[in-house]
């Protein structure tokens, strides 16, 4: 496998790389775009949550199956599982017109068995308070 770095872009949150990846000699070559979590954190949120979720619904517009997105931060499951999570919530919202946060969450664990250890309490009220 060879992996070539085409482009890296540096934002205050993330650096946004482009790779090609050639398998064994093929003249098949995937491109990939790469997210990497830097400014976050880990007792913090990123300076822009919004404007890092725009960006990257942005690259998933972009995105197609032959270019897939990936993201990480120090670790691979805290910061990057909280950015999974919304994005994902966001698919769900579009589909679905609902949210789910928690469904989300459990999913991605049973996946990913370190992602979000810790336990965040959450105050929603609805309709009439």
């Amino acid at each position: 496998m060879t992996v070539t770095c085409i482009a890296t872009e540096q934002n205050s949150d993330y650096v946004k790389r482009t790779f090609d990846v050639t398998l064994n000699n093929s003249a098949n070559v995937i491109s990939v775009t790469h997210l990497q979590l830097e400014d976050w954190l880990p007792k913090g949120s990123p300076q822009s949550l919004i404007r890092l979720i725009t960006d990257a619904h942005k690259l998933q517009e972009e995105a197609n199956v032959e270019k897939p997105l990936v993201v990480h931060c120090i670790n691979g499951f805290g910061r990057s599982g909280v950015f999974v999570t919304v994005q994902s919530e966001i698919e769900r919202i579009r589909a679905t017109g609902l949210v789910d946060i928690f469904a989300t969450v459990k999913k991605l664990r049973n996946e990913h068995q370190h992602m979000m250890k810790k336990k965040v309490g959450t105050n929603c009220k609805g309709p009439g308070g």
